[in-house]
């Protein structure tokens, strides 16, 4: 992979959101020392720690609510 794609994956990197080998090509490139794909990591990392207290919590619809039940049900009642 070239510079400039393994800096257009960091985002993704800290999201979690790269397959295996993205994710192993990457790592390497980052131990290697490039010192503007380490910055640009930590940036995303701060930003993507963010994002889980970004969204409102909401309840589920009742329809899976009640679905999501009667598995959970069937479960326990096979055990």
């Amino acid at each position: 992979m070239t510079h400039d794609a393994l800096e257009e994956s960091v985002p993704l990197y800290a999201a979690g959101a790269l397959d295996r080998v993205e994710r192993q090509a990457l790592e390497a490139h980052l131990l290697s020392g490039c010192a503007s794909c380490h910055s640009a990591l930590k940036d995303y990392q701060s930003i993507a720690a963010l994002l889980p207290l970004a969204l409102s919590p909401t309840k589920p619809p009742r329809s899976l609510e009640s679905h999501n039940h009667g598995r959970t049900k069937s479960l326990t009642d096979s055990s």
